[in-house]
């Protein structure tokens, strides 16, 4: 049933490997998942992901293909088929191809290249690992060369000094690149002044990415440099380097100049309060910055009283980032304070800032007359009970704010049955997160029973709480009557397989509705032996399938997932097709037939007795 690939019938547009064993062709072969899952031929009406394969040293691509994601090359001699495919297939647009083996890809790099000079349909490539120096070097004559790329990532290839000059030095010659992106390389202090004496000439690049990469002041003084005479990059990415508080005076005095630039993200830097100070005081005359990345940096109180100052003569920025940085309940007074007369930020975090309850209520003084803030990040900051009674308070008066996260602050059960009330008379909220907050089944209760009347909000995230059968129970029951809320985040929850399908036979009932639940446990389906054995025999461990990905405690957890969950993690398809096979054939026939007609994986599998792979 696998001999019959679909060829020329195929028409999709995108395509994305999934990679399936034909055993008696001795091909490699990639079907669109549905597709598989049913031993048919594709058509043009069920395509999600689909075909293209690889054969006797020959890619071939359907003709109507536009986009190929995820294409993971093995061997040399399929890097050199797949650049010979490319060159013949000149409709392509987007594509995300990786090096299986993080080596340099040699003689397949250099084809790659060639097919990508000429090449008059690709705007957008992804190159997620293993090039190397000598990679980026090859590449770096491709796009000399090319006249169409809009968009390149290099992210995470061991890119080094060498191979950024190589880029850089392309980057100067190329016209029409617009957005670029190397991250998690380590190109260093040389390999940023490269790039940024690259930037001087260039007329065309908006956006540059170069996060992680071991640059410091030197490197930062480069970019501050460019800036001066660029008069196109809009958007600069020097997050989680080595900047520190001397890089980010630097980027400060540029920022004053007349840049051009409108987000800079200077994340995980270790600029402190003398860094942050110094932002702060150019943020005070710049006028074209909206968006400010200072997460993770070490700046205490002072440095955030510095940016509030500044806030409060600014009004152009709209977006700023500062969690993660122990600024205190005096830092995040100082932030609080300046929106009652800010009328510019629309976007505030300082989770994990420990504000705590002092900075709660500073934060609920300035919703309750603040009506430009639409997304406000408090969590992880111990507020408590009380502080989430007052910032549950304040929503009550607030028509502005659209987004509220309290994650991990402690709020039990009293403070979601405050935002519960509060979610009765508000009308401007549409995304609540109250992750990991011990609410329990009353506080889920009391959530699910506001829902009843509000009709604005549309996410809600009650992951982590422990609402237990009661809590589903109240949920199942209110999105019976509610229709406007689309994702219920319900993870890690000890929810029972009756309350389960309680919930289950509501989203039959609201279309609109996305439910999570990755990790939803029963008595039923504790981890067996059974499960652990069967997946040991077809040689699958936790670490080769991510179980992570999909936040499974358990081998036995993964017995409850849909297939759609499984089909999402990061596996070729006949390692996908071995797990599902195994966790249907470790339970009993009976329990085998239950989970299929709940809708579990085994439904698309129910024949797996008879296929031998």
């Amino acid at each position: 049933q696998w001999t019959k690939p679909c060829r020329s019938a195929c028409s999709a547009t995108v395509l994305s490997m999934s990679m399936l064993l034909c055993l008696r062709l001795a091909t490699l072969c990639c079907f669109c998942a549905s597709c598989a899952a049913a031993g048919r031929q594709c058509n043009s009406t069920d395509l999600i992901k689909h075909t293209y394969w690889f054969s006797q040293s020959e890619w071939i691509i359907p003709p109507a293909c536009t986009s190929l994601r995820d294409v993971l090359l093995l061997e040399m001699d399929e890097a050199i088929a797949f650049a010979g495919a490319l060159k013949q297939h000149t409709a392509l647009t987007t594509l995300s191809v990786g090096w299986e083996k993080r080596r340099p890809w040699e003689q397949g790099a250099q084809a790659f290249a060639e097919a990508l000079a000429n090449h008059t349909g690709l705007t957008t490539l992804h190159v997620y690992r293993g090039l190397g120096d000598q990679g980026a070097e090859a590449l770096a004559e491709g796009l000399r060369a090319n006249t169409k790329l809009t968009s390149l990532d290099v992210s995470g290839n061991a890119i080094a000094a060498k191979g950024a000059v190589a880029l850089a030095a392309a980057l100067k010659d190329n016209k029409v690149l617009t957005t670029f992106a190397l991250g998690g390389n380590a190109i260093g202090d040389e390999g940023a002044a490269a790039f940024a004496e690259a930037l001087k000439g260039n007329t065309v690049l908006t956006t540059f990415n170069a996060y992680r990469n071991e640059i410091g002041p030197k490197g930062a003084a480069a970019f501050a440099e460019a800036l001066k005479s660029n008069q196109v990059l809009a958007h600069l990415d020097l997050g989680w380097n080595n900047l520190r508080a001397e890089g980010a005076t630097i980027l400060a005095d540029a920022l004053e100049k007349d840049v051009k630039l409108t987000t800079l993200d200077v994340g995980g830097n270790e600029i402190g309060d003398e860094g942050a100070t110094s932002i702060a005081e150019a943020l005070k005359r710049n006028t074209v910055l909206v968006e400010l990345g200072l997460d993770w940096n070490k700046i205490g109180p002072e440095g955030a009283s510095a940016l509030g100052e500044a806030l409060m003569t600014n009004e152009d920025l709209a977006t700023l980032y500062v969690g993660g940085n122990e600024i205190g309940a005096r830092g995040a007074g100082a932030l609080a304070g300046a929106l009652k007369s800010n009328k510019a930020l629309k976007t505030l975090d300082v989770g994990n800032c420990r504000i705590q309850l002092e900075g709660a209520v500073a934060f609920a003084e300035a919703l309750e007359s603040n009506d430009a803030l639409s997304a406000l990040d408090v969590g992880g900051n111990e507020l408590g009970v009380q502080g989430a009674v007052v910032l549950a308070e304040a929503l009550k008066s607030n028509r502005a704010l659209a987004t509220l996260n309290v994650y991990r602050n402690d709020i039990g059960t009293q403070g979601a049955v405050a935002f519960a009330s509060a979610l009765t008379v508000n009308k401007a909220l549409t995304s609540l997160n109250v992750y990991q907050n011990d609410i329990g089944s009353q506080g889920a209760a009391a959530l699910a029973d506001a829902l009843r009347s509000n009709k604005a909000l549309t996410t809600l995230d009650v992951g982590e709480n422990d609402i237990g059968n009661v809590g589903a129970a109240a949920f199942a029951e209110a999105l019976k009557s509610n229709k406007k809320l689309t994702h219920l985040i319900l993870e890690s929850h000890t929810i029972g397989d009756h309350h389960f399908q309680h919930l289950s036979l509501s989203l039959d009932k609201n279309k609109n509705l996305a439910l999570a639940s990755n990790k939803h446990k029963t008595g039923r389906y504790e981890p067996t032996s059974q499960v652990e054995g069967a997946l040991s025999k077809c040689g699958l461990t936790e670490h080769e399938v991510h179980f992570e990905e999909l936040g499974a405690e358990s081998l036995g957890d993964l017995s409850l997932l849909h297939f759609a969950d499984i089909e999402a993690l990061s596996l070729k398809v006949v390692v996908r097709r071995r797990l599902i096979q195994c966790i249907c054939k470790a339970f009993s026939k009976s329990d085998r037939e239950e989970a299929t007609r709940k809708g579990r994986i085994c439904e698309h599998y129910a024949q797996e007795d008879k296929v031998d792979l």
